[in-house]
């Protein structure tokens, strides 16, 4: 077990995993505009060709992954 962890760690390091931060941008304040009274959810799926389509965003946000600003 404990050499499965060794190397899981070993992978982690080795990848450059650590190297980025992750930072979530609130596209606005608050919800987007009219879907306030909305009961459904947001929906995510995929195109032929695989490409990710999310729909009916009620709290709008973008995920920036940084490099380490040392680099």
């Amino acid at each position: 077990m404990l050499s499965r962890l060794v190397v899981a760690a070993a992978l982690l390091f080795g990848t450059g995993i650590f190297a980025y931060a992750r930072e979530e941008i609130r596209l606005r304040e608050g919800i987007a505009p009219g879907s306030g009274k909305w009961a459904h959810t947001e929906a995510v799926t995929s195109s032929a060709g695989g490409t990710a389509m999310i729909r009916d965003v009620v709290d709008p946000s973008m995920t920036a992954y940084l490099p380490d600003p040392l680099t």
